[in-house]
């Protein structure tokens, strides 16, 4: 996982998941990139939850692909979300994800195409990263499908272009009626 530490992200959830996975017989190591002013309280989570072996801040890293290529699963365990750029990152490098349903993410994401969307709660979560860990098929269809797609922004910026000129348009139509009964 990679972010900000922070309230938003919910890397304190992601301790209790991760936990969960352990006692379940699941091997784990979940690496954390990134910083923030919730460093001490996930640090302290770890400790409370005896994690320090499987649960590994990495701190800031210029260069996190890396790190996300060597990553077997890509796990965004966010309480909300505008649009996650490492999700898409992780995509661009075809790895499956597991992203929580915040408001945003569907919009994103296309769940169980190129990712998983998971409740926000920590069984939910649990039971997807050991699905996904253990369900190779479907593991290679979401990577599959990750490297299959085209996640270039050109789409995106037509759109905007349409919605300008859609403004544009209305606007000099207004101007024009306006003008006719003005005089």
């Amino acid at each position: 996982s990679i972010g900000r530490f922070c309230y938003a992200k919910a890397f304190d959830f992601a301790t209790e998941v991760c936990r969960q996975l352990l006692d379940e017989g699941l091997q784990v190591k979940w690496y954390l990139i990134g910083y923030g002013s919730d460093e001490t309280l996930i640090r302290k989570k770890i400790r409370d939850l005896s994690l320090e072996a499987s649960f590994i801040i990495l701190g800031k890293k210029t260069n996190p692909y890396p790190y996300i290529k060597a990553c077997d699963i890509y796990v965004q365990p966010s309480r909300y979300e505008g649009k996650s750029v490492t999700v898409r990152e992780a995509q661009m490098l075809g790895k499956p994800v597991i992203i929580t349903n915040f408001k945003t993410a569907k919009s994103q994401v296309k769940d169980g195409f190129d990712a998983i969307v998971s409740p926000m709660d920590v069984r939910s979560v649990t039971n997807n990263i050991s699905r996904l860990s253990k369900d190779e098929a479907l593991k290679n269809a979401l990577s599959a499908n990750c490297n299959a797609s085209d996640y270039s922004n050109a789409e995106q910026l037509e759109r905007v272009y349409s919605l300008i000129e859609d403004v544009e348009n209305k606007n000099t139509k207004s101007k024009r009626v306006k003008g006719q009964f003005e005089g």
